[in-house]
């Protein structure tokens, strides 16, 4: 019995993940901090890849919270998470979809932070500790479902986090394209 419970104790500190990375270069060459930045009040990771319709539709909402909440010094920032996706496309879609927030090329950080399916969105607070991640709002359902969002969860929990409340729904379920090997 004794060494059934040594073996399960060692068994959960041999599965401990690395920590994230807090200092980053996005894809025009600045260092940005997108986890516990000692100047921000957190921020939000939004995992994409390219070709992802789900996550392009996104575009115009994803713009929105970035002027809403970047003003409070939470900043959002895109990350691509796709094996060799390249600056010159990055940009490129940036720049095709409108997008404001900065992006970062890091397949790394997707898996350390869990992701499976994108869009998925990771709100830090400015320890670096994560307080919300899933889905930017509900508008897919389902895979192949559609419809106007009735609830916008990424929006809720910023407001929360940064009005010092409980976040209510601390995880959802992100519908979208899932993260390839």
């Amino acid at each position: 019995m004794i060494t059934l419970t040594a073996a399960l104790i060692l068994i959960p500190a041999q599965s401990v993940k690395p920590s994230l990375p807090t200092s980053l270069v996005d894809t025009q060459g600045r260092r940005v901090i997108p986890i516990a930045d000692p100047k921000a009040s957190g921020s939000v990771l939004i995992f994409v890849i390219d070709g992802c319709p789900i996550a392009r539709t996104y575009s115009p909402e994803i713009n929105r919270l970035q002027a809403k909440f970047a003003p409070q010094k939470l900043p959002i920032y895109l990350v691509f998470a796709e094996p060799g996706i390249t600056k010159s496309t990055v940009n490129s879609l940036r720049k095709d979809f409108k997008l404001q927030p900065p992006a970062i090329i890091n397949r790394d950080l997707a898996i350390q932070a869990g992701i499976i399916a994108v869009p998925t969105a990771v709100l830090f607070d400015h320890q670096g500790h994560v307080r919300y991640q899933g889905r930017i709002d509900d508008r897919f359902p389902a895979l192949g479902v559609q419809r106007t969002p009735r609830r916008a969860d990424l929006q809720i929990a910023i407001e929360q986090y940064l009005a010092g409340k409980p976040i209510t729904v601390p995880k959802t379920t992100a519908i979208g394209c899932l993260l390839p090997n």
